[in-house]
Order: structure tokens, then sequence, then C-alpha cells
């Protein structure tokens, strides 16, 4: 049994046994009611890398479900919120908007808030310190991963048309641009042979108009291959991340059933 003196109070926290998902709930009393939920999870920036704890308030994880049916209460008021960390020793983090009351969205008062980061961290600490937690990641890996799977195969194929939507748009730029710049040119050679003492003065208009048009194409086309090749490196990341899900499912399974269950990747019109 943990306890955790708060400035509403003491809060105890019985654990459970670890659900098959590596998780592994905090059931509160005292000043705070309710269920903590601890597991570890994929960082979130790379998929395939399960270096992240979070630990949330209510008795499910808000990454997959969004409504706890066992919220945390302080003073009968529910509240929502996380903290998580990637790699041992770094700070607890929040979640984005902190803690706030599940009702409305309500920033926590300063001590329910105050009283629910102490709870969190505490938990939190706990999970972190198990001596099967090296057990526990290799559950949530094996769990989790199918999910992942499904995301990127969904994700992926609209990521490849977005990439070639904005390398279209840039060829289409540079083809303007060279239109234009073409015309400038000629425009530039009629405006030459004009007599000095009287120049076409709406020629002259003309060709400042034609170059500052090449101008913006040149960078619209420049714009659009940055873009481009930008998706195309998150695209290649995201098959990274997909292939090293894959071996984390053949670890777990060696039999190869994952492959029936996991999704294989959309083609991309």
């Amino acid at each position: 049994m943990l306890s955790f003196p708060t400035p509403l109070g003491t809060v105890r926290a019985e654990t459970s046994r670890p659900a098959c998902s590596g998780a592994v709930d905090f059931r509160l009393s005292g000043a705070v009611s309710g269920t903590v939920h601890a597991n570890v999870t994929h960082t979130p920036r790379q998929w395939d890398d399960f270096g992240t704890i979070r630990v949330s308030l209510g008795d499910v994880d808000p990454l997959y479900v969004a409504e706890p049916t066992n919220p945390v209460l302080v003073r009968k008021v529910a509240y929502r919120g996380h903290v998580q960390r990637t790699g041992a020793g770094s700070p607890w983090e929040p979640g984005v908007g902190g803690i706030t009351k599940l009702c409305d969205g309500h920033p926590a008062p300063p001590q329910a808030d105050r009283t629910l980061r102490i709870v969190l961290e505490g938990c939190a600490n706990a999970y972190a310190e198990r001596a099967d937690l090296p057990q526990l990641r290799n559950h949530a890996r094996a769990w989790e991963a199918p999910q992942l799977l499904t995301w990127l195969a969904r994700i992926i194929p609209d990521e490849e048309r977005q990439a070639r939507r904005e390398e279209r748009a840039a060829t289409a730029h540079r083809g303007r641009a060279t239109r234009f710049t073409r015309l400038g040119w000629a425009a530039a050679g009629l405006f030459r042979r004009q007599p000095a003492e009287a120049p076409d003065v709406p020629l002259a208009l003309l060709l400042a108009g034609v170059a500052g048009e090449a101008q913006t194409a040149a960078h619209a086309a420049r714009d659009a291959a940055h873009c481009a090749a930008s998706t195309r490196r998150l695209v290649a990341h995201m098959h990274t991340e997909r292939a090293g899900l894959r071996d984390v499912l053949a670890a777990a399974d060696p039999s190869g059933a994952h492959l029936h269950v996991v999704p294989d990747l959309v083609p991309a019109a």
C-alpha cells in the first residue's frame, strides 16, 4: 500500500496485478478516490521504441480511450490529466493542458492540482521502479504494436499521396517560372530596341510584372519542393517504424500468427 501526503490530506494507493497489456492500476482512497492507470507506451517520435511511461488519472490510457469508467475524484469532482517521461531518470512531464475537470475542461483549482500531481508522480515513480518493468514493457509492445500498425497502414498512403501532390505542385510552379522568365527575356529584348528618348512605358511595366511573376513562381516551386522532401522523409521514417513494429510482433509470436491480424498497407492511389 502506497501513501502520499498531499495538501488535501493523505492519499493511499493499492496496486493491482499487471494486466496483459503491461499496465498497472492504482486504486486510490483517502483524500482522493478513483483509479490511476500506469503503462509503458511507444515514444511519440519513434513508434517502435517503447521507452515512454504514461501515468493517467482514470482507469484507461487516454491515447486509446477518451473517458475513464472509474475517474479520479477530489471532493466529488472528476479530473483528467497525465504525466509521462521518455527515458529513465528524466523528469515527469505533464500532458498538454495539465490537469482539468472532466466535466468542462476547466483547469483544476490550485489545491486539487497540486494534490493530483503528487498522486500522479507518486504512482509513476512506483511503476517505473518495479523490478518487473522489463517484462511489462514486453507485454506493452505485444499489446500496442498491432494498433500502431493499423494506424500506420492508414496514415502512410495518405502521406504518400500528399508528397505526390506537393511534387506535382513544385513541377507546375517551376514550369510557370520558366515560362515567365522566357517572356521576361523577350520583353527585355523589345524594350532594349526602343528609342532611349521615348521608351515604351507599358512595355516597361509589363517587363516588371513578368519579372515579379517569375520570382513568385520560383519561390513557390522551392517551397513546394521543400514540403515534398519533408513529407518523403516522414514517410520513410514511418516505413522504418512499421518494420520495427513487425519485428516486435515477430519476437512476441515467432509462429507468425500476427501476420494474419495486422493489416498490410493499403495501396496508395
